[in-house]
């Protein structure tokens, strides 16, 4: 095998990436079921994904993104359906001098889809570690 198919495999190994408006045509459920169950699962999740009507902060909004609320629904139907042992949130922020009052209520809006699905999780079977 040569350097490139190797990568291509190992692409294809760490699993599967959904866009935005693919999400859009797919139910939970759809989603879920991409989902191996013994898996761990690792979501890093884009922020622009969301509309740029509820989320601006964003290097590269989204037109026709995910509403706040579906986003919310998938994820903590992901942690509490899936083995997830790691969640990251990306995409968010704006330069210093642009950061106003609506930016810190975008900022509180994703504080909350974290803890929500925080939240959410599945920790039966899960050996804890500090």
């Amino acid at each position: 095998m040569g350097k490139r198919e190797a990568a291509v495999s190992y692409l294809r190994d760490l699993g599967e990436q959904v866009s935005n408006t693919r999400l859009l045509e797919m139910t939970n459920q759809d989603v879920l079921a991409m989902i191996p169950r013994d898996y761990n699962v690792y979501i890093s999740f884009d922020v622009d994904v969301i509309s740029s009507s509820e989320i601006r902060s964003t290097g590269n909004p989204a037109p026709f993104g995910l509403s706040l609320a579906r986003a919310l629904s998938l994820l903590k139907d992901i942690a509490a359906n899936a083995r997830v042992v790691a969640f990251d949130l990306m995409e968010f922020g704006l330069p210093d001098q642009c950061i106003d009052a609506n930016v810190e209520m975008e900022a509180d809006r994703l504080a909350f889809l974290l803890a929500e699905v925080i939240g959410s999780l599945n920790l039966s079977g899960m050996e804890r570690s500090v």
